[in-house]
């Protein structure tokens, strides 16, 4: 056991980028942006407690209900039960440091011992930097006593093992089911379909579920809508009892205005304390077992069906097309994470726009609604393009024999490109139509929209020419931020935000003819960035 605190280090260490023992300027800075994070959390909770007492949103009385506090929680608690679990595969069956600690001179049980720790302390860090500020918000904004900070910082530390322990648990199954998920492709397919289907029904419900009265019902009907929410909150707390005992452990239970603990504090405690007991040495001994022999059984490369047969002649761009085509279709996990929410943006439109429309608006009204969809468009479209920031320095020193190549630099990067282009295209064209504009408007912004989308793709390809980032790509290991995302998320940003902002600054002067000016100005856009990416790609490949 001697060795368990150096595995600790030294697995911390590597996770989160720590060079040397001392305390250093940078370490200082980053302090500085944790610190300034949980304020920033903290105050931006308090502001939403603020009004929802100000207002009496959701209680008559002058504090705010813990019922609110524990549907965020319970939120919190299911969505950190899945990353937490997926955290826990990662670290203990699917890392890549196994083999090293497991041949270094300490015993396996303490490999496995410090990988747990290291899970724990991922997992507290999570809670802390999320959880925390928002809790001491509530029993701030509530005036409760000094207890309650004490109980919610301490508590935090027992829940946290307590749900690490049922991770470690579930994680088992869960690891064979990826496995067997990975496997079968239809079965990949059919997951991810079913998401989306669900997510886009769910939107399509909520749309038709809007009445079109919907705003002057919401103010004339405010109390019978109040006494409905308070209900529900009721009926919330009641089906999950098991999450809101524990949880009004940390914060109290408001009665009237007075925070108290509930009068089942000291059972619930020492139930919790074996249930922690339980549940951690059932996880250790079964994660062990499974430890062992899920490390020992990740030794080689899955076997794979080779079609034997002559391959055919193609052209640049249609083998890049074919493959870039291939990877997308034959890995249906990689097409959701990429264009799941691309995909899923007319029908997020549909149900805001059919809100804004059931208001009582003016022609200003109108115009703002319209600057937003094209912001949000844009915003969504293009932050989809960041991934081409690193579309070359992803293959890593490998990226680097493109250069001497005989393939035409035009070919091969269109050939990438197409299949990303068609979604957004598809993308685009269906949101344009829910935005509520006349036909010819419509088509003027949707030409405006596909120029500055299309002049932002061959901005990120021009920044990873530019300042390729092979070194952070060629190990697989990413501690730090890729500069070229984070720029062209900043462009991004900037161009969604200029573009709306100028789009209600002409509307607001009376321009009739704005539609067709914008798209002649992204038309010139785009132009200039041909023009633009042309040279520079003139620059960095000579021989083309």
């Amino acid at each position: 056991m001697n060795n368990l605190g150096t595995l600790v280090s030294m697995q911390l260490r590597a996770k989160y980028n720590i060079h040397g023992s001392k305390f250093t300027i940078d370490s200082f800075f980053k302090l500085i942006y944790v610190f300034i994070k949980l304020l920033a959390i903290f105050f931006i909770a308090y502001l939403l407690f603020f009004v929802c007492i100000k207002f009496r949103i959701f209680s008559i009385q002058v504090f705010v209900p813990s019922n609110i506090l524990l549907v965020f929680y319970v939120g919190f608690f299911f969505i950190n039960l899945v990353t937490s679990t997926v955290n826990i595969i990662e670290t203990l069956y699917l890392a890549s440091d196994n083999k090293v600690l497991l041949s270094l001179p300490c015993k396996p049980q303490v490999v496995f011992l410090s990988k747990l720790i290291v899970c724990y302390i991922q997992e507290l860090k999570t809670t802390y930097m999320t959880l925390l500020p928002i809790f001491l918000a509530y029993i701030t904004i509530n005036g409760q006593g000094i207890s309650f900070y004490f109980s919610t910082i301490l508590g935090m530390v027992v829940l946290v093992l307590l749900q690490t322990a049922i991770c470690g648990l579930i994680s088992i199954p869960v690891y064979y089911f990826i496995k067997l998920f990975k496997k079968f492709y239809w079965l990949q397919v059919i997951l991810m379909v079913f998401i989306f289907v669900l997510i886009a029904g769910v939107l399509i419900y909520l749309t038709r579920a809007i009445p079109n009265d919907f705003n002057f019902s919401l103010i004339a009907k405010w109390g019978e809508y109040s006494n409905k929410v308070r209900e529900f909150l009721k009926d919330f707390r009641q089906l999950f009892l098991f999450i809101a005992i524990p949880f009004e452990m940390l914060v109290g239970k408001l009665t009237d205005i007075v925070s108290i603990y509930p009068s089942y504090y000291w059972i619930f405690v020492l139930i919790i304390i074996a249930l922690l007991i339980i549940l951690n040495v059932i996880a250790y001994f079964l994660q062990q077992f499974f430890f062992f022999k899920l490390v020992g059984s990740n030794d080689g490369p899955p076997s794979l069906k080779v079609k034997v047969g002559a391959n055919s002649p193609n052209g640049t761009f249609t083998t890049s097309f074919k493959i870039t085509s291939l990877i997308y279709i034959r890995q249906p996990t990689m097409f959701f994470t990429n264009f799941a929410f691309t995909l899923l943006l007319p029908f997020v439109l549909l149900f805001f726009n059919r809100i804004y429309l059931t208001m009582d608006l003016r022609e200003a009204g109108y115009q703002i609604i319209l600057s937003f969809n094209i912001f949000f468009i844009l915003l969504i479209i293009s932050s989809n393009n960041v991934s081409f920031a690193s579309m070359f320095s992803q293959q890593g020193a490998f990226a680097t024999q493109f250069k001497i190549e005989p393939i035409n630099f035009y070919s091969y990067t269109l050939g990438k490109l197409l299949f990303p282009i068609i979604i957004t295209f598809i993308s685009i064209c269906f949101s344009i139509l829910v935005i509520g504009a006349s036909w010819f408007n419509i088509i003027f912004i949707g030409v405006l929209i596909i120029c500055l989308i299309m002049a932002h793709l061959m901005y990120c390809i021009e920044l990873d020419i530019s300042n390729p980032q092979y070194k952070y790509y060629e190990n697989g290991v990413h501690k730090n931020v890729d500069p070229n995302k984070v720029t062209a998320y900043i462009f991004s940003l900037l161009m969604s935000f200029v573009t709306g902002g100028f789009i209600l600054f002409l509307y607001q002067i009376g321009d009739v003819n704005i539609a067709f000016k914008l798209m002649l100005v992204g038309i010139l856009i785009l132009l200039y960035r041909i023009f633009v990416f042309k040279r520079k790609i003139n620059v960095f490949f000579r021989s083309f």
